[in-house]
């Protein structure tokens, strides 16, 4: 009998604890932020040499009248546009175009992590392989810095 009462008692327990519990649902928005490379304040110190920008992670460089042989260069700044840090992931191309015998970035290179707001200078060499006048788009493709 007093087994008997004891399982009454556990199982109207269950049964109270069962309709206490309640299930609780919260909807809403999360904002986890926003990343962007920018390329800023670009200009060529060589002569024949200019840059551009445009689109914001794409560096554009115009070289006019190149002699072979010959190195021009540029600097710029790296910038991420958004809220939270960036990493470069690639910078493009990876193989020079024909005519161009090297091109080299230094001051930011893949894995480099560019906190908002804090801008990386950063410079540019080309050396030509074939006299001419050259257009040369350099993309800087940047992931969020955890990745």
């Amino acid at each position: 009998m007093l087994s008997l009462a004891l399982i009454m008692a556990l199982g109207l327990t269950g049964i109270g604890y069962s309709a206490w519990l309640d299930m609780v649902n919260i909807n809403g928005t999360v904002e986890v932020g926003s990343w962007g490379v920018g390329l800023t304040n670009a200009f060529g110190t060589t002569d024949n040499t200019s840059l551009s920008v445009g689109p914001s992670n794409v560096l554009n460089i115009t070289l006019t009248q190149t002699s072979a042989g010959t190195t021009y260069s540029g600097v710029f700044d790296v910038s991420d546009n958004g809220t939270v840090p960036i990493k470069i992931q690639s910078i493009l191309p990876v193989t020079p175009p024909s005519g161009i015998a090297s091109i080299t970035v230094g001051g930011v290179g893949v894995g480099t992590v560019i906190e908002p707001g804090a801008p990386i200078g950063a410079t540019v060499d080309i050396v030509v392989s074939t006299d001419g006048s050259y257009l040369i788009p350099i993309t800087f493709v940047a992931v969020n810095w955890n990745q």
